[in-house]
């Protein structure tokens, strides 16, 4: 729902008590022209003023923590999907899954015309060496995280740390 701009605004009611003629006077007193003029501070006039701000509130942007919103913005690459759905007695306590790459490819057929299908690339993990990744494609958003993320805890592997924080990959550690 789109947020109303005008609310607690009145035409003629600013911080200056002036009277503009057509917007909050009279064009014509009798056969004379209204000019535009200021008129006396007027402290009713203030007051109302003064509770209409009060009433408006404060609008405050929806913030998003950077490691949920991921490194891509609103986009899904970066953004963290949750851990992986239990599997019998086996909960992935600690686990979070990270999207890597989502790709919506279309495919134009002369029978069927055109079909989009997802592909969503993730890497999921405790954070203590324990991680995997997966590759899952399907027709919807929602179809397509739960069987990448799923996938993913399937395909666990165990990575040497290194100090609590790095792990040993070719030769060299990464931290």
């Amino acid at each position: 729902m789109a947020k109303n701009l005008n609310r607690g605004q009145i035409i003629g009611l600013g911080s200056e008590n002036v009277q503009w003629p057509g917007l909050s006077g009279p064009v014509l007193r009798g056969k004379e022209l209204v000019q535009q003029q200021k008129l006396p501070k007027d402290e009713e006039r203030e007051a109302k003023l003064l509770k209409l701000r009060d009433n408006m509130g404060v609008f405050r942007p929806l913030r998003i923590d950077p490691l949920e919103r991921g490194w891509s913005g609103t986009k899904m690459p970066g953004r963290s999907i949750g851990p992986p759905d239990p599997i019998g007695e086996d909960t992935f306590e600690g686990f979070d899954t990270k999207v890597l790459e989502f790709k919506t490819v279309t495919h134009m057929s002369g029978i069927f015309g055109r079909k989009k299908r997802m592909s969503l690339f993730v890497v999921t993990g405790n954070g203590n060496g324990l991680g995997g990744f997966a590759l899952a494609r399907s027709t919807t958003v929602p179809g397509v995280i739960k069987k990448a993320k799923n996938r993913a805890s399937q395909k666990l592997i165990y990575f040497e740390r290194y100090n609590g924080h790095t792990h040993y990959v070719g030769g060299m550690f990464i931290e």
